[in-house]
């Protein structure tokens, strides 16, 4: 069976036996809810251990296959531009649907007042560059070990002897994903265990009074993904069949809501069904799951607006600004892991004077949520792809438009 239904089916199997313990709390069901939540901080912390090594390969591995730093630089900044690009455009969709139908209108939110420290725009810009990059891969800063990882990738196709070097860069790389293969061979029983737990815990009321706000993000994300279609439309890819062979990808993204963990198999994809070179894919893809998170810019341009309307925050036509800019930053700077977009959130809350102790009011929903914009995330990540691709004259668009089933 494949590794999507089985996913599925441990998401579903999660919600019953997580409703299930939450109505029965005698002493041997506890015993037993306790021991599925063991597995699942084991699970989530096998995925945090092969995350940071996997994204740092992914993109030294892109980078160290471009024939020359030359190369390296005109693609790698193509791709650059089109994520920013597409973070401005995710910004505004979000932004625009949030004005036209305010989700906090009628919304009454009370909180507590905290001296809580607020993050700086330009604390985040400075910080973009690490200091010590070993430091970033501890505390899982995914920007800063892109970054880091850029300045290895140049300094390897810098050096006169650079082969030994790519292929110990190779050779580690393929470790590493095959590590992160084993370990999304779990995902079935990590999805079951994790659903087990927040339904046993929190019960399935989760959405109650911020109903309207998903319903919003949610259209958003399908608003985003029909301009993902006709992008592919405008650059001859049959969307039906680009749809058709993402399907597993996809898929597998939205149980794990982690975009970073489908790269092995998108790159493959990339090779095999859509037609783009390797030197591309195995850049620009990786590449891309670490800036290119356009969902994550929709979710706090909405949620910020939501916020100030349930707390009659005034915003004014610079907040707007400030917001746009900020949920591009976010979605820059976000992490493909679930919940990334509550890392990011208060870089944007604070920006525009909206209290930080909002944030915990998101995570009862905001992990369904966050497998939805998973799906739009590395759906946008291989849009891009195969965009760059297409300027770079390395997509073989017969080979993309070829009628061929799912496996």
């Amino acid at each position: 069976m494949q590794l999507w239904k089985k996913s599925i089916i441990g998401m579903i199997t999660g919600i019953l036996c997580g409703i299930f313990f939450r109505y029965h709390n005698y002493e041997y069901y506890s015993f037993m809810l306790n021991c599925i939540e063991v597995f699942s901080t084991l699970y989530t912390n096998a995925l945090k251990m092969i995350i940071i090594p996997v994204v740092f390969f992914a993109v030294l591995f892109g980078i160290v296959n471009t024939s020359d730093i030359q190369q390296f630089r005109k693609v790698g900044l193509k791709a650059v531009v089109v994520c920013v690009i597409s973070a401005i455009i995710s910004s505004g969709i979000g932004l625009s649907l949030g004005i036209m139908m305010k989700p906090g209108n009628g919304v009454k939110i009370q909180f507590e007042e905290e001296n809580i420290s607020r993050s700086g725009l330009g604390d985040f810009i400075g910080n973009i560059i690490p200091s010590n990059p070993f430091q970033a891969m501890c505390v899982g800063n995914t920007l800063q070990v892109v970054v880091f990882a850029f300045f290895i990738g140049i300094g390897i196709l810098s050096t006169p002897h650079r082969d030994n070097s790519k292929k110990f860069v190779i050779a580690i790389a393929q470790i590493f994903f095959k590590v992160m293969e084993i370990v999304m061979n779990f995902a079935p029983y990590g999805v079951f265990a994790i659903l087990s737990c927040m339904v046993a815990k929190h019960g399935c009321d989760v959405l109650h009074g911020l109903g309207k706000l998903s319903v919003v993000i949610l259209i958003g994300l399908c608003t985003q993904y029909i301009i993902f279609l006709l992008i592919m439309w405008l650059i001859k890819v049959n969307p039906f069949r680009f749809q058709n062979k993402l399907f597993e990808i996809q898929m597998l993204a939205f149980s794990t809501s982690s975009s970073k963990a489908c790269i092995v198999k998108a790159i493959h994809v990339l090779q095999h069904k859509l037609g783009v070179s390797g030197k591309i894919a195995n850049f620009v893809l990786p590449l891309s799951t670490s800036i290119n998170m356009s969902a994550i810019s929709i979710s706090l341009s909405i949620s910020a607006l939501f916020f100030a309307q349930a707390l009659d925050i005034t915003i004014s036509i610079m907040d707007y600004f400030i917001i746009v800019l900020t949920s591009t930053l976010g979605a820059i700077g976000g992490a493909g892991i679930p919940s990334g977009t509550l890392v990011m959130m208060s870089l944007v809350l604070s920006s525009v004077g909206i209290p930080v102790s909002m944030i915990p009011l998101l995570m009862g929903f905001d992990r369904v949520l966050d497998m939805c914009r998973t799906v739009i995330n590395i759906t946008g990540d291989i849009v891009l792809t195969l965009v760059v691709a297409k300027i770079e004259g390395e997509l073989d668009l017969f080979k993309c438009n070829k009628n061929e089933k799912a496996n």
